[in-house]
């Protein structure tokens, strides 16, 4: 959605709030462009408590790592600037050692 220029602030808000229409516990925004997935989503009656906004994928890890449960589904939706699959390793790690 990087590439999308005007219209990426308005695409943002609107997977904010289809996340909010759905049954999803947290929506985990990362990065800057992410706050208009907060924003859509708290303008669709998200509540606020199951929403987590970080700056950056580094400064996600740790609390991603406490949020997920065993046989949880976790959705990722990033761009490959972000280098979430980085830390997406380092969230699975202790579980893929098990």
């Amino acid at each position: 959605m990087l590439e999308l220029g005007a219209y990426s602030e308005e695409a943002h808000k609107s997977v904010g709030a289809c996340v909010a229409h759905e049954n999803i516990n947290y929506l985990v925004a990362i990065g800057e462009l992410a706050k208009d997935y907060v924003v859509g989503a708290v303008e669709a009656g998200m509540d606020k408590k199951r929403i987590l906004h970080f700056p950056d994928p580094e400064s996600a890890v740790d609390s991603l790592r406490e949020l997920i449960e065993p046989n949880d589904v976790v959705l990722f939706k990033a761009s490959r600037g972000m280098h979430l699959d980085r830390i997406i390793e380092d969230i699975f790690e202790d579980a893929n050692k098990k």
